[in-house]
């Protein structure tokens, strides 16, 4: 003989495990769900012809950001560093927060090879970005 009160339990306790597993399934989803990166135009560059370091400055015009949230790309040649838009991945999980002033931030960015007498360049359009020196420490 069937007994059905226990087939309906285990039928009630399977679906209940379903929903539970597809709702678990859908709040990690929208938890770790890739956003789309903003890119954002540099503006000018700061460094010295005898450095690989620069640091791409760009438009930000909100109160501050975090340690690691920018990165950029340069492509360089013998005459040119082509520097790429700025990619904004948001902020992390953790952040401080830097402030900004004057409505730009930077990002740092290393040369393979000192930039010397090269132009710098951005890399969507070919327009020379300003290079200004450092300030004196």
């Amino acid at each position: 003989m069937v007994n059905w009160r226990s087939r309906r339990w285990w039928l009630a306790s399977l679906l209940g495990l379903l929903a539970v597993a597809a709702l678990t399934m859908r709040v990690a989803y929208l938890i770790h769900q890739p956003t789309q990166p903003t890119l954002i135009a540099p503006l000018s560059v700061v460094g010295e012809p005898g450095s690989t370091n620069l640091t791409v400055v760009f438009p930000w015009l909100q109160q501050g950001f975090c340690v690691g949230q920018f990165s950029v790309a340069v492509h360089e040649s013998a005459t040119t560093v082509a520097v790429s838009d700025v990619v904004d991945h948001g902020p992390g999980p953790v952040c401080g927060g830097i402030g900004t002033e004057g409505g730009v931030a930077s990002v740092d960015v290393t040369l393979s090879t000192p930039l010397g007498k090269r132009h710098v360049v951005r890399a969507t359009d070919g327009s020379v970005l300003h290079v200004a020196s450092p300030p004196a420490g």
